[in-house]
């Protein structure tokens, strides 16, 4: 049995488990998900067991109590592979404390991380070392990052997961969808999960682009954000806000897409890089600066 290990919320981590899974063409009735996002169910396949970690376990960092709940998914599932998406030592350094089986395979899907906010997790005292038989690399690393990996993985290499959306036609979308797109002459998507005041500075970052960028008279202009968090009250009336999954779908039908620099929306934007404009937002341990000059250079991948 496999146990995939995925922490951090959004959509962006179920939604690259669901790509791992596929692209490793993993037997969904032998993996075992254990996370604290709840996004998880949105995403994958309903016959994945999917155990919730309370927050409040990271919060208080209850390592104790989370080695007991470890321990017992090893014994029950008899997990022999252990797939640690992100974080190789989790996302608050708690598998340092967790004993692994020597007998267990060790395998980890890696990102770009600010290595200086996260390897105060990594420090010589930790009690667990972990050695990976396999580490991917899903885009270009940190230095320090990719020197740590390297010297505690017996393999390196990188992974480019398949991203690309199905392109449905119109008529397979949603009829508010369709009635939008018809409608409306130009169709500017917004997507970002959250939070609001990062959706209303995305708004008006697309608002301004196509003022100032785009030969098209702003009157022609309808906004749609796709958000799973509520539609706020008063929208103005060339502003629409809904909620779709997966928003990759919709792409095709767009004139514009708008987008933080998360590492899930800049893959799968990448077919639609003519018609793309993003905006990097700061975060604890991603640097969706560092991907966004990767991305305007081409070199998401080094």
């Amino acid at each position: 049995m496999i146990l995939y290990y995925v922490q951090g919320g959004g959509l962006g981590h179920a939604q690259r488990t669901k790509h791992v899974i596929e692209h490793f063409s993993l037997n969904i009735q032998r993996i075992v998900v254990v996370s604290s996002n709840y996004a998880v169910t949105k995403v994958l396949p309903r016959e994945i067991n999917i155990h919730y970690f309370p927050t409040e376990l990271y919060q208080r960092q209850n390592w104790n109590e989370l080695r007991k709940i470890f321990q017992n998914i090893f014994k029950q599932y008899a997990i022999q592979n252990f797939w640690i998406d992100t974080f190789p030592y989790g996302i608050a350094g708690e598998l340092a404390y967790i004993s692994l089986p020597s007998e267990m395979v060790c395998t980890h899907l890696a990102r770009y991380l600010k290595w200086e906010n996260y390897k105060r997790f990594l420090a010589s005292e930790i009690k667990n070392n972990i050695r990976f038989q396999n580490t991917y690399f899903l885009e270009k690393l940190h230095p320090e990052q990719h020197l740590f990996l390297e010297k505690n993985s017996d393999n390196l290499s990188p992974l480019l997961l398949n991203y690309s959306s199905n392109c449905p036609s119109l008529e397979k979308l949603p009829k508010w969808f369709q009635v939008l797109r018809q409608k409306y002459k130009f169709l500017c998507l917004i997507v970002h999960s959250m939070p609001f005041h990062e959706i209303e500075q995305l708004f008006l970052f697309a608002y301004q682009h196509c003022t100032q960028e785009i030969s098209i008279n702003i009157s022609e202009v309808h906004f749609l954000v796709i958000s799973p968090i509520p539609s706020p009250q008063n929208l103005p009336k060339n502003l629409t806000w809904q909620y779709f999954f997966p928003a990759v779908d919709l792409f095709t039908w767009a004139d514009l897409i708008c987008t933080a620099c998360g590492f899930n929306i800049m893959q799968e934007i990448i077919p639609f890089a003519h018609k793309h404009i993003c905006l990097p937002f700061e975060r604890r341990y991603d640097n969706q600066f560092v991907r966004y000059e990767s991305y305007q250079q081409g070199k998401l991948f080094g």
